[in-house]
């Protein structure tokens, strides 16, 4: 059987690597080659975080026409309201750690979750959006260095180092979560509609 390409839309090697974990773990990879495409679609300028990747995901397929991939990331501190939200890559560009860590300055809960999203948009572009959230806090210091500012403050819940700071295996072991699960067995159920029963 001809193995199905799904593109995963990420100039991101961090994804790339979830990606790849997930679909071995899901034995995805016996029926799906995953190809990677760094296409640099616009945002949605949205606070939910499953809008954002769906119009992201959709508008890649306008312009692919092909299965994909499209992830997306939130994360929603208490103490501020829920901000950034979405918006972490215009953090990224304005703010640093240190920026948010004087906003969190005398605030008492620094509990905060991050919110990831998993958009598969199939041949026809129809979009399926699967969600998963990691719970945890906002430390009172930066610690490990990562492209996403983020990681460097956000440690979940039950541990006491933030994502930077953890080794690669323990990150990937965190960002292979129930939104892989859902999409294999969505992409198993997919593959078996129309095809007859077994008597």
């Amino acid at each position: 059987m001809k193995k199905q390409s799904i593109a995963l839309i990420t100039g991101n090697k961090h994804k790339l690597a979830i990606a790849r974990r997930a679909f071995r773990e899901q034995r995805l990879d016996a029926r799906f080659t995953l190809k990677q495409v760094a296409l640099d679609v616009p945002e949605l300028q949205d606070v939910d975080t499953r809008t954002v990747s769906e119009f992201s995901a959709r508008l890649a397929f306008q312009q692919l026409g092909t299965p994909l991939l499209k992830s997306d990331a939130g994360v929603y501190i208490d103490a501020l309201r829920g901000f950034p939200g979405p918006f972490l890559r215009h953090m990224n560009h304005w703010l640093t750690a240190d920026d948010l860590l004087r906003l969190m300055c005398g605030k008492k809960n620094r509990s905060a979750v991050f919110v990831d999203t998993l958009t598969y948009v199939n041949a026809r572009g129809m979009a399926t959006t699967f969600t998963a959230k990691l719970h945890g806090r906002i430390a009172e210091k930066v610690q490990g260095s990562f492209e996403t500012m983020i990681n460097t403050l956000f440690i979940p819940l039950g541990h006491t180092k933030t994502l930077a700071a953890m080794t690669r295996k323990e990150l990937l072991g965190f960002w292979v979560d129930t939104r892989w699960q859902q999409l294999a067995q969505h992409l198993r159920k997919q593959s078996t509609v129309g095809q007859p029963k077994r008597t």
